[in-house]
């Protein structure tokens, strides 16, 4: 349900541009409805790519509009990726291929590499190269190969 509504917000705030911030106040009250329910929230300013799997959608999940994330992301229960400046418009990047574990947290803006792990409990405030494995509070890189994960 949470991808499913994140890509009809997408999809109407593409079509409509800023218009959808004014026009969505009519559909609030089963937008809210459709959230609960979902227990994920995914911001529509978000650019996710193909292929978000989102596992134990029960623990909730939250995702920045400042996310540009690329294909197959792969959210576990309670993730949430966000921003440690409200004003700042510099994007968290995610590359493609990417799992977070339980209640793994991304606060940017950071560069996140493509099938980059992050452990659960951990919490992202630096930049990590592709193939990394990461873990701890603050994140920490414990591993990187030059294999594809």
């Amino acid at each position: 349900m949470a991808v499913w509504l994140y890509r009809f917000e997408r999809g109407m705030f593409l079509t409509f541009g800023k218009a959808w911030q004014f026009m969505r106040i009519i559909f609030l009250p089963v937008l809210n409805l459709l959230y609960a329910y979902g227990n994920s929230e995914l911001h529509y300013y978000a650019n996710i790519g193909p292929g978000i799997r989102i596992l134990h959608t029960s623990l909730g999940n939250v995702v920045s509009g400042k996310s540009i994330i690329g294909k197959n992301l792969t959210l576990t229960g309670g993730c949430v990726i966000g921003s440690r400046d409200v004003k700042a418009d510099i994007p968290i990047i995610i590359g493609d291929f990417c799992e977070m574990g339980a209640h793994a947290v991304i606060l940017g803006p950071v560069t996140i590499g493509d099938h980059v792990r992050v452990a659960a409990c951990a919490c992202v405030v630096k930049d990590a190269p592709n193939n990394s494995v990461l873990a701890g509070v603050p994140a920490k890189i414990i591993n990187v190969s030059s294999e594809v994960l």
